[in-house]
Formats: C-alpha cells, structure tokens, sequence
C-alpha cells in the first residue's frame, strides 16, 4: 500500500463523511413529503372552489331581485371537494398537534 492510497482510505476521512450525511437523513425524515404538499395544496384549491362557488350564488341570488335562482348541485363534485379540504385539514391537524413528539 502506497502513502497515497493509505491517505484515501484513512478512518478519519471516513468518519468525515459519515456525520454529514447523517444529518441529511434526519432531515429528510422529519420533512414534509412531496405528497403531503399536493395534498395540502389540493385541499387548499377545493376550499377556494367551494368559497367561490358560495360567492357566485351570493351575488345571484341577491342581483336576481327575489325571482329565483335555479340552482344546480352535484353530489359527486360536493363530496370530491369536501373530501379533499377534510383530507388536508385534518392531515393538517395530525401532523402538527395530533402526533406524540
């Protein structure tokens, strides 16, 4: 074995790059996955369509001057929506003061 190749597999510069890393995997379990986040941003997106949506009547209902408004409501797409922001919310709720740290 030559001094260089003694040098390139010296402990200490194996013990070098074993607490860097470690500190990388901690993190990277402790963070918030990419899933989590498509699921807080649908969640968010389905409470701005149901808020919108509620507007829209709003105004409708208060321009048609007591005629009516014929209102169409699909079951499926209420449901999808609500699923979603109860989804996020309570996941919210959950990883935040639902779990034991």
């Amino acid at each position: 074995m030559t001094d260089t190749t003694a040098a390139e597999t010296s402990p200490e510069s194996q013990d070098d790059v074993q607490p860097s890393a470690a500190p990388a995997q901690v993190a990277s379990a402790e963070g918030t996955s990419t899933g989590i986040w498509i699921l807080y941003a649908l969640g968010i997106l389905a409470a701005l369509v149901l808020a919108g949506s509620l507007v829209v009547v709003a105004i409708e209902s208060a321009g048609s001057g007591g005629n009516g408004v014929d209102l169409h409501v699909s079951t499926l797409a209420l449901a999808i929506w609500l699923a979603l922001i109860i989804a996020a919310g309570g996941t919210f709720v959950w990883r935040r003061w639902g779990r034991a740290k």
